[in-house]
């Protein structure tokens, strides 16, 4: 069986010449993309030469064997009717099993065609769109890099865009674009350490004995801790925890594209928060979490003024919850460890004196404006 290899060389500006040392590539047996490499006992072959594009008659090139003794011995080229034409595309891996987490890169090969029906391939396509059919189950990146995310099944698509070359004879070609895709299934598994703990999940969300606390400068700080449904915290290892704030009509599943405005005066102009806000508190086994509240737009043991003067008496509110989501038990979906926790800021002012106030949970904490 005749053995394939792609060089892959990539772009060559118009009126360059480039030079590739087939003695070279076999002698140090060098890999192609896809690790194929020309046996050393090979001492004859074809070499086929494309490009890729709608312009035609764009390369000229030819294949010469030098003697060491007579200088050149040989010079030969041939001219195909038309460009190669991709025929088909191959995602890798083809079918694959991963676990919910689980990280896995996908690839396309492409096979190509000469006008004479020579089959050529496959050649490492490294510029394909990708797509997955249920982002739910799998997703993927432009890269190409999928990520398991609940258990089931699904498809990874590749796809990439080539030119298609009609002949007519006579030298002539017809090009005309064409997009070029291919599957490949992929079935999420539940992780083997959530296998052995198929029913457990977070359960029993409460406020931490002793919290909140104030630690000054406007800042009300919380420590929240839960329980497992099985008596074993250890066990929700592959479970998550997130806390999810809106502000608007929005709501948590929603991508973060919206900005909400936050009142101006009396907040400073073009004041805004990421609407829903979503920050992850990690694997739900670590048994607690914490979440701070500051001055909006400060640092803790550094506040700086985010208020417009003169001061007005204003407030707003943010709808808090406390989110979980397991792998095994709950179909990886995020579900509701709490009911809405209202956070209102206030600013007010009695006998002169401007003040910021949060109140979250029957705790609030003040802020003297400067």
């Amino acid at each position: 069986m005749p053995r394939r290899r792609g060089d892959g060389r990539g772009r060559t500006a118009g009126g360059q010449t480039a030079a590739i040392d087939f003695r070279g590539l076999r002698g140090n047996q060098a890999p192609d993309g896809q690790g194929n490499t020309i046996p050393l006992t090979l001492d004859r072959g074809q070499i086929g030469w494309s490009v890729r594009g709608a312009e035609n008659k764009v390369l000229s090139a030819r294949s010469e064997q030098i003697s060491f003794a007579g200088g050149l011995a040989s010079t030969y080229a041939c001219a195909n009717c038309c460009p190669n034409t991709t025929t088909s595309v191959r995602v890798i891996p083809e079918d694959e099993e991963v676990e919910v987490g689980e990280q896995i890169p996908y690839s396309t090969d492409e096979f190509v065609q000469n006008c004479y029906s020579q089959a050529f391939g496959p050649f490492l396509a490294d510029d394909a769109d990708w797509t997955s059919y249920n982002s739910n189950i799998a997703t993927v990146a432009w890269s190409g890099l999928a990520d398991g995310i609940s258990i089931g099944d699904t498809s990874i698509q590749g796809c990439i865009d080539r030119t298609i070359w009609y002949h007519f004879g006579g030298g002539y070609c017809d090009p005309a674009p064409n997009r070029i895709c291919n599957l490949a299934p992929v079935g999420v598994q539940c992780p083997p350490f959530s296998t052995n703990y198929p029913n457990a999940f977070p359960t029993n969300f409460r406020i931490k004995p002793g919290f909140p606390t104030t630690p000054g400068n406007g800042v009300l700080y919380f420590e929240y801790k839960w329980d497992s449904s099985d008596g074993v915290v250890d066990h929700l290892y592959a479970c998550e925890i997130r806390e999810c704030t809106r502000y608007g009509n929005t709501t948590c599943e929603q991508a973060t594209t919206s900005v909400y405005p936050v009142p101006s005066p009396p907040y400073r102009a073009n004041m805004g928060i990421v609407d829903p806000t979503r920050n992850s508190g990690g694997s739900a086994a670590y048994f607690y979490m914490f979440d701070r509240h500051r001055v909006p737009g400060t640092t803790e043991g550094n506040p700086v003024p985010e208020f417009r003067t003169p001061y007005v008496a204003n407030s707003f509110t943010g709808m808090q919850k406390y989110q979980f989501k397991c792998p095994c038990n709950n179909g990886a979906v995020w579900t509701d460890l709490t009911p809405n926790i209202n956070i209102v800021r206030t600013v007010s002012e009695a006998n002169g004196i401007w003040t910021y106030t949060l109140t979250k949970s029957g705790s609030s904490v003040s802020y003297t404006l400067p």
